[in-house]
């Protein structure tokens, strides 16, 4: 495939399916490669940032949900359209994590905040901003709730609907607690007064990407930058971290698909 010109192709898919069902109730889910490294940009974006490639790829990527907004609009469903725009993980290739550790496989703060930007003209008021967490898993129960559709009931559904969040009726986070994965393995935890566990863990160095380090405990009130480990002077809570960890292991283990028990 030429990359160069899958940002367009991807659009074009997207405006003409708008184009299509924009009479009814529909739903798209756009998952650009980019900025994936190796990444690519159109003719008509090469070399238009001062940012390089890189750079360029946003650019074009920018220009997409413009595109795509634009067509909300004139097709007359943009009011009544929930738009949510978010990343998978941390940077890698370039990008900055900011104050946060680590990067892109790491389940330090660096490689698990994304950005999450949602447009809902009526519903959501301009400029709101929620610092309280969510993750991706909550976007299922989200969608459901506000299309009026019950969530399942034959599996354990990890999410939670953010709809009073996203709508700034609630600024509070839901009272749960946030597990971290590697792979296919439960390694932390974040409980609701921001503790954070992490079991032992592969370094942020890449020289020594595959060293393993931890385990760890930081309060991420005071220690945003998890720089400081507390599993010392904090053992009891880090034993009972650990624990719940190893417990969520166990049961996906016993029951990896998350099929509830029949009644």
């Amino acid at each position: 495939a030429d990359q160069s010109k899958l940002t367009q192709r991807l659009t074009s898919e997207v405006l003409g399916f708008i184009a299509r069902h924009g009479s009814r109730p529909f739903f798209i889910y756009y998952a650009s490669p980019f900025p994936h490294h190796p990444v690519h940009s159109g003719e008509e974006f090469t070399g238009r940032s001062p940012a390089g490639a890189y750079g360029d790829c946003v650019e074009e990527l920018d220009w997409s949900v413009g595109e795509i907004r634009r067509k909300l609009a004139d097709t007359g469903v943009a009011e009544n359209t929930l738009v949510v725009f978010a990343s998978d993980n941390g940077p890698w290739y370039e990008g900055a994590s900011g104050p946060y550790r680590g990067r892109k496989g790491n389940n330090f703060d660096g490689g698990q905040l994304v950005p999450f930007v949602a447009s809902w003209p009526g519903r959501i008021p301009a400029g709101t901003e929620v610092r309280a967490p969510a993750m991706s898993i909550d976007l299922l129960p989200t969608f459901l709730g506000i299309a009026g559709i019950a969530t399942p009931e034959d599996r354990i559904i990890d999410g939670g609907d953010i709809t009073p969040m996203l709508t700034g009726t609630a600024r509070e986070p839901l009272d749960r607690d946030l597990y971290f994965v590697d792979g296919g393995e439960f390694v932390g935890v974040r409980t609701p007064d921001n503790l954070k566990y992490l079991s032992q863990h592969r370094s942020e160095n890449t020289a020594y990407r595959f060293a393993r380090h931890g385990p760890f405990l930081f309060d991420l009130r005071l220690d945003a930058s998890e720089s400081y480990d507390l599993s010392a002077s904090m053992s009891e809570e880090a034993a009972r971290l650990a624990d719940m960890v190893h417990e969520m292991n166990r049961a996906n283990d016993a029951n990896p698909r998350g099929w509830a028990v029949p009644r």
